[in-house]
């Protein structure tokens, strides 16, 4: 309640028309209607309009309509939340100008008038709470202007700079016949393609960015509008970026005595810095098998991320492949890991400063105050001999 801004005096969720006890009707009064809104009840029946809940009264929201102009009858309430709106509607849509012999002929029809009636409607009264469309899905290849896709559920996630878009037919519906993601002729009747799995669209951005069609992997360009192709029962996720990234580039490998790898991966965009990525990390043997033990999603906040791959103590880390892939663009990059024996620092490279830290322990045991465990290559609890042969043995070699 709190979060729609509302409070309650009962919490009954049943819808309410016109013969239901205690509801609320009539024609509500707009507080604050923008230009051209006065359309907004073009094809009301006689009844008007009822509200869902009679329960329900205004609380932390701002009421934009009231019923009767009743503070206690609202029909509409807004309330900010974070950068964006919400928009609590307590109005039924059931007696909304429908033509048809019944509601559910309306429900199957989608492109009868009154369904465009309801359409608009409610497009106007999210328009009065702020609430705009960020992007329109239209049917079929270069239609910009053209006729929507029907019965569309469109979700903008934004995250900083960056947006993602998710599209996908509202499918359920109670009745016979009403289950879209069931029906035979759902490419027909809401996409205008008979027959098809995977329908053409046009998508209509309101502002221009670089797309990414997420579940291909696929880079489709910057602009503001884009011919896409949408799985007719299974939706879309696209990303959209004020960025194009070009690379995933991963630096400053090194190794604890665990020989957990702790490293850096950067998503490297054309211009400015990048946004939050989700990044998807594999982890290959020698021989190109994964090694599902250390696979990963990982978050690079700010295009950043640096964690650990835990590698075990007796794991061969002999050019083990990791690859970091960008779940949003499909952009991955990979380093070659390799853990050398005589690598006391575990910087990845065996030089005159893992020598140094060897002579100054040379010649202890654990116990000795100068023992380093760094320098006990072989783990025997003691630095001598066979651990500078291990060193010597790999001296000079460096990190893929």
């Amino acid at each position: 309640d709190s979060f729609l801004g509302v409070a309650r005096t009962s919490y009954s969720t049943s819808e309410r028309n016109g013969t239901a006890y205690g509801a609320f009707s009539g024609t509500p009064a707009y507080t604050a209607a923008p230009a051209g809104f006065e359309g907004v009840t073009q094809g009301l029946n006689t009844s008007g309009l009822y509200a869902v809940e009679g329960g329900i009264r205004v609380g932390a929201g701002t009421p934009l309509a009231l019923f009767g102009g009743d503070i206690n009858r609202p029909a509409l309430i807004a309330r900010n939340h974070g950068a964006g709106k919400v928009v609590y509607m307590n109005l039924s849509m059931y007696r909304y100008g429908f033509s048809g012999a019944s509601i559910v002929d309306e429900r199957r029809n989608p492109a009868s008038a009154s369904a465009a009636n309801i359409r608009r409607l409610v497009g106007n009264l999210l328009a009065l709470g702020g609430v705009t469309p960020k992007v329109a899905v239209k049917q079929g290849w270069n239609n910009p202007g053209g006729t929507d896709v029907y019965n569309l559920e469109k979700s903008l996630h934004v995250d900083g700079q960056n947006k993602y878009l998710g599209c996908v037919v509202n499918s359920f519906m109670s009745g016979d016949g009403d289950n879209w993601g069931a029906r035979s002729d759902t490419a027909s009747v809401l996409f205008g393609q008979p027959g098809v799995t995977d329908a053409n669209v046009t998508l209509v951005l309101t502002e221009p960015a670089h797309v990414y069609d997420v579940r291909a992997g696929q880079y489709m360009g910057y602009g503001a509008q884009f011919n896409a192709v949408m799985p007719v029962y299974e939706g879309s996720v696209y990303a959209l970026l004020p960025y194009q990234v070009n690379a995933l580039s991963a630096r400053g490998v090194s190794y604890d005595p665990m020989q957990r790898a702790t490293l850096t991966v950067d998503v490297l965009g054309d211009s400015g810095s990048a946004g939050n990525h989700v990044l998807r990390v594999q982890i290959f043997d020698a021989t190109g098998q994964p090694m599902e033990h250390l696979s990963d999603k990982v978050v690079a906040e700010n295009g950043t991320w640096t964690g650990v791959i835990p590698f075990a103590a007796d794991e061969d880390i002999t050019n083990v492949t990791a690859r970091f892939t960008d779940v949003a663009t499909g952009v991955f990059g990979e380093k070659i890991l390799t853990k050398y024996a005589g690598d006391c620092n575990g910087d990845g490279n065996v030089n005159v400063i893992d020598l140094l830290m060897l002579a100054k322990s040379f010649a202890t045991q654990i116990g000795h105050p100068a023992y380093d465990p760094l320098c006990d290559l072989n783990g025997d609890r003691a630095v001598n001999v066979i651990d500078l042969l291990t060193l010597a043995q790999d001296f000079g070699k460096v990190a893929p």
